[in-house]
């Protein structure tokens, strides 16, 4: 019905946020959604939501075990109002590549999100 993988990548560190900081290195390591897509006759049900969520959250763990900052991807224009719902944020300054831009989610705010949820529950 639907599935993602992820991949380590980086992303450079010009263009990035505001609230990144200003950063010593040239890319940051990142927990790349590589691929995320649902069955076309299930759309609109709520899965693509949730298997980004899921992504997102095995992003986080792995960013704490492997020392990434952040969750990207490689958005297609059609996509790139629904991944900032999610948070998402254009990383400027960059030259779309094969058509589609790049997009990240600082893990520090994941990681803040998710030990609010689990102290909540």
């Amino acid at each position: 019905i639907g599935y993602y993988t992820l991949a380590t990548s980086e992303v450079p560190t010009i263009g990035l946020p505001a609230n990144f900081g200003k950063l010593p290195y040239k890319a940051v390591p990142a927990v790349l959604v590589a691929r995320l897509a649902v069955d076309k006759n299930l759309r609109g049900y709520g899965l693509g939501p949730r298997l980004l969520g899921d992504a997102i959250e095995r992003a986080s763990a792995i960013g704490q075990d492997i020392g990434c900052r952040c969750v990207a991807v490689d958005a297609y224009p059609s996509a790139i109002d629904w991944y900032k719902k999610f948070g998402f944020i254009m990383v400027d300054d960059l030259v779309p590549t094969l058509s589609t831009y790049k997009m990240v989610l600082d893990l520090r705010t994941v990681t803040k999100a998710l030990f609010a949820k689990r102290g909540a529950a």
